[in-house]
């Protein structure tokens, strides 16, 4: 769980967040044929502090997540401020 707080901790920082939730999914896809278990499977909520090109955001996060740890799926939920 430590990982998952220093990639909260980084990208609210590196994106300037308001708020940022990340859950850890991979108990919902353990069954699934594609399943890798060395690989998180996450969900994030994202406020931003203030109103930002969305499509930007996205790929920032996406790709600051994916250098940081290893990820197999990521669903990113961006809240209006």
């Amino acid at each position: 769980m430590n990982q998952f707080n220093d990639l909260t901790t980084m990208l609210i920082k590196a994106c300037d967040l308001k708020s940022l939730k990340v859950t850890d999914e991979s108990h919902l896809h353990a069954n699934h044929q594609q399943f890798q278990a060395k690989k998180a499977y996450l969900r994030m909520i994202v406020t931003p502090h203030q109103k930002v090109n969305r499509l930007a955001l996205h790929r920032k996060i996406l790709q600051l997540a994916f250098d940081f740890m290893p990820i197999h799926a990521l669903s990113i939920q961006i809240n209006t401020p």
